[in-house]
């Protein structure tokens, strides 16, 4: 898309950035604009961009403001199980598309209620959160494994 000069170019990232006509990068830091990075944001923009919808289409559909599934896309609001079961029935999406987006919600979310846990459980969970980076690849692999079982 044109603009002054300038065209907007969209990556396969969905990291906008405002080039050149010669395709060089803009150096104007407030013409750059990093779209959403949370798994929930680009899991709804591939949704959009495959039915060929806007965000303001989306939002309707699903009964919420372009405003907070905006919000939702860049991590700023929450995603409800309503909403998320609204999107899954609404676009027919697969078993495995519907794993994906939750496990998407959870992963932009953040938040983790450890409260259904036993004692015992939370200590555990709450140990491994705090030995992770000092993990190997290869423990992050075989541990990634067992996961996927």
């Amino acid at each position: 898309m044109k603009y002054g000069g300038r065209f907007w170019a969209v990556s396969d990232k969905y990291l906008a950035r405002v080039i050149n006509i010669d395709n060089t990068p803009c150096n104007d830091e407030k013409r750059h604009l990093k779209m959403s990075t949370v798994p929930i944001g680009k899991f709804l923009r591939r949704l959009r961009i495959d039915y060929d919808e806007r965000l303001f289409d989306m939002a309707k559909k699903v009964g919420v403001s372009s405003a907070f599934l905006s919000a939702v896309e860049n991590g700023h609001k929450k995603a409800s199980n309503p909403l998320i079961n609204k999107i899954s029935k609404i676009y027919n999406l697969t078993p495995s598309q519907k794993a994906d987006l939750y496990d998407d919600v959870a992963i932009s979310q953040q938040d983790l209620n450890l409260s259904a846990f036993s004692q015992e459980k939370q200590q555990a969970i709450i140990m491994f959160a705090i030995k992770f980076d000092g993990l190997s690849e290869s423990q992050h692999n075989a541990i990634k494994r067992i996961l996927e079982e």
